[in-house]
């Protein structure tokens, strides 16, 4: 026994030598007022000057901010240390395995001076970075000057428009001396609201990713095109769609005598040699049941049918038919984010590529794509509702180009496909679609949202939106049409040089100016118009296979013919030179009503319209109450079982028309009232809010313009009409 306690007694006495060996060993270095230092913040060394010591805590000044703290000895090294030194022994004692269980996003070095974006509760404003304390960030934003510590992961670069973050709530102004609120910046909070992605999402992302065909999204070193307009006689040669063959009708393969049965979609491909769609039966109360189908136009007949998943929306076929882009097709905003390129080989369909596009935008609806068309066999290009508009590789998902495009337009590809026009703020510019490299453009002025099409012939471009009608010569650079309608809306396509299709049914004579034709279908059709200004259509009747897809060359001979026995001036309302009336029957302040009545009389001179009086054409600005409905509001933060309020909201209806004999020929309207959302200022009401939510727009009628050019009115609005 004794043995054994002097064993145990020799080894605590040579642990209790070893323990204080160490201890000598580590011994601190003196640290002494005015000596530079560093101190550790997290895993990042700041330098630093000793101000004042008092025991083993030391008020330091940092060099950066002279901002002034009191830290622990064991933060502190001397300055010039190894920056790859570890920190003190107890520093950070986290466990590794729980460090990589706790994923967290990494902390970016931001240089002090650096002009970056935070975000403040949702909004992200400019600010710079002024300091750095491990996981946080000092900045200043710009517009105040003010100054808050804010977590890393609140930081972006400018311009960057991505956003996966929720709710950030501000940690307050920041005052002489403060520190941040805490140690860890802790974990970003989810993306709420449209922004969020719900779990549904997220699996189904998890699960694509796991495709061979799945691309990330890569923007790196993506070039950013310049839309600058350039001379306003920009002249462009004209890029002619090969011309139509001799064709004739294809019967489908994949149609069938079902009643619920009918195609969804329908594309054609600038070559004009095939065409693809998407067969649907979806009977109430079942799933529906989806085929796709390639057409060989230019041999009559079909191409190949495909089983496929119903929830997709069919864009563009390529050239030579053998890949087709697509979107899924979901009910809601922010779910139709994903593109997918297949290969039609054989009996088989082959992704080759699944890409989310705009999968980084913050707001959910804004990651929908909008529109998509094969330039050729390697490149995709896409647009958002936002109008980010980029050139994607189909092989690898990297970003060629983007640009920034007017969100209400829609562009529009040349038959021969070297053209593409895009419209921006003040301007129509066309670039080389796969270079993206600006061609030329024309000055747009007041004029935005337009849909454009070129002709068949390359010669013409025209726009359409709002009832309005622009038309350009290519070859010389000048706009030879602008005209309103009266009747008319949907797809809008240009089929021969000074006539073009809108909704792919009425005929539009530009020399005229008038919807000319009718093409009418007698029951369910399916229509779309190739290139050369083709229209090819399918009718559908009861539980009859639809008929074949049938060629039709636009314009027909019988609406030509009868264009020559109509003259332009006769069947204009509003021309140059006619007498008109301004009537404004509004209920606003006088002020405002002043500056509406000049507004509209300046553009009714610029026009060449004579003010007059007793004319029976009036020009009328009024405004009326709408229909009365009940909405619930409840404030945010009540609880759960609050009831909410009921209010009755009545918007406000602010018209622009143009009448004759007392009859509308022509009308703009807005429409305000509360919505969804109400926003109460200190001390109002929801009663107050709504009142004021539906007040005269008169915004709107400062802005509105009258019609230059506007066909008389008549029922039906054309002048001459066919069954398909």
């Amino acid at each position: 026994m004794r043995v054994l306690r002097l064993k145990f007694l020799t080894l605590i006495l040579i642990l209790t030598f070893a323990g204080a060996a160490a201890a000598q060993t580590a011994k601190p270095p003196a640290f002494e007022e005015g000596q530079k230092v560093q101190v550790r913040e997290g895993d990042t060394w700041s330098t630093a000057t000793i101000v004042k010591k008092e025991g083993r805590r030391f008020q330091i000044r940092y060099e950066d901010s002279k901002e002034e703290e009191w830290v622990a000895a064991d933060r502190i090294r001397p300055a010039g240390a190894d920056a790859g030194n570890p920190a003190p022994a107890g520093a950070d004692k986290a466990d590794p395995a729980k460090k990589d269980a706790a994923a967290k996003p990494a902390v970016i070095n931001w240089p002090s001076g650096s002009k970056v974006q935070a975000k403040w509760g949702g909004l992200w404003f400019d600010a710079t970075i002024v300091n750095r304390r491990g996981e946080w960030y000092l900045v200043e934003y710009t517009r105040d000057k003010s100054r808050e510590w804010v977590e890393h992961w609140r930081i972006r670069k400018v311009g960057d428009t991505a956003d996966t973050i929720g709710h950030a709530r501000p940690n307050g102004r920041w005052k002489a001396g403060d520190n941040p609120p805490r140690e860890k910046a802790g974990e970003p909070p989810e993306p709420i609201g449209a922004s969020a992605r719900t779990a549904e999402q997220k699996k189904a992302m998890e699960e694509f990713k796991q495709d061979p065909a799945f691309r990330e999204a890569d923007l790196d070193g993506v070039k950013d095109l310049e839309l600058r307009g350039v001379a306003a006689d920009s002249k462009i040669p004209a890029d002619p769609a090969p011309p139509a063959k001799a064709v004739r009708p294809v019967k489908f393969a994949g149609a069938s005598g079902e009643f619920f049965e009918s195609m969804k979609t329908l594309v054609i491909a600038r070559s004009g040699n095939f065409a693809a769609g998407i067969h649907e039966n979806a009977p109430p109360g079942k799933e529906a049941q989806s085929k796709l189908e390639r057409l060989d136009l230019a041999n009559g007949k079909s191409a190949g049918v495909f089983p496929m998943s119903s929830k997709m929306a069919l864009f563009d076929i390529s050239d030579d038919g053998k890949l087709i882009a697509l979107r899924n097709d979901e009910f809601g905003f922010g779910n139709n984010t994903r593109l997918e390129i297949w290969a039609l080989d054989g009996p088989q369909i082959r992704k080759v590529l699944i890409l989310f596009p705009y999968d980084k935008e913050s707001w959910g609806p804004d990651r929908d794509i909008n529109d998509a068309w094969l330039l050729d066999n390697s490149s995709v290009l896409t647009v958002n509702s936002k109008g980010k508009l980029v050139l994607w590789s189909i092989a690898t998902g990297k970003a060629i180009y983007r640009a920034q495009i007017n969100s209400s337009s829609k562009p529009a590809i040349s038959g021969g496909g070297k053209q593409l026009a895009l419209e921006t703020e003040k301007s129509v510019v066309i670039v080389e679609p796969l270079s993206g490299n600006v061609l030329g453009s024309f000055p747009l002025g007041d004029k935005s949202g337009l849909s454009y099409s070129f002709s068949p012939s390359g010669k013409q471009l025209a726009g359409c939106g709002w009832q309005n009608i622009y038309a350009w010569d290519l070859t010389s650079g000048e706009m030879f049409r602008q005209f309103t309608l009266n009747a008319g809306s949907g797809e809008f396509n240009m089929v021969a040089d000074g006539y073009a299709l809108i909704g792919r049914n009425i005929l539009l004579d530009f020399e005229r100016r008038i919807p000319l034709w009718h093409y009418q279908a007698t029951g369910r059709s399916i229509s779309a118009v190739a290139p050369s200004g083709m229209l090819w259509y399918s009718i559908k009747g009861g539980r009859d296979e639809p008929t074949p897809l049938t060629p039709l060359k636009v314009p027909t001979p019988d609406a030509l013919a009868l264009a020559k026995t109509l003259k332009a001036d006769d069947l204009l309302l509003l021309k140059p030179g006619v007498h008109v009336a301004l009537s404004i029957n509004l209920d606003v302040q006088q002020a405002d009503g002043e500056a509406i009545r000049k507004s509209l009389a300046d553009q009714l001179k610029a026009a060449q319209l004579v003010l007059d009086d007793q004319a029976p054409i009036r020009i009328v600005a009024s405004n009326e109450p709408g229909k009365t409905t009940e909405m619930n509001y409840r404030p945010i933060g009540a609880r759960a079982f609050d009831p909410p309020q009921k209010v009755s909201v009545t918007p406000m209806i602010t018209r622009l028309q143009v009448e004759v004999d007392g009859k509308k020929a022509w009308e703009s309207a807005s429409v305000l009232g509360a919505g969804f959302f109400l926003t109460l200022k200190e001390g109002q009401t929801i009663e107050q809010a709504v009142a004021e939510a539906a007040k005269v727009n008169v915004g709107f009628l400062k802005n509105a313009k009258v019609p230059v050019y506007l066909t008389k009115p008549r029922e039906p609005a054309w002048y001459g009409s066919s069954k398909l």
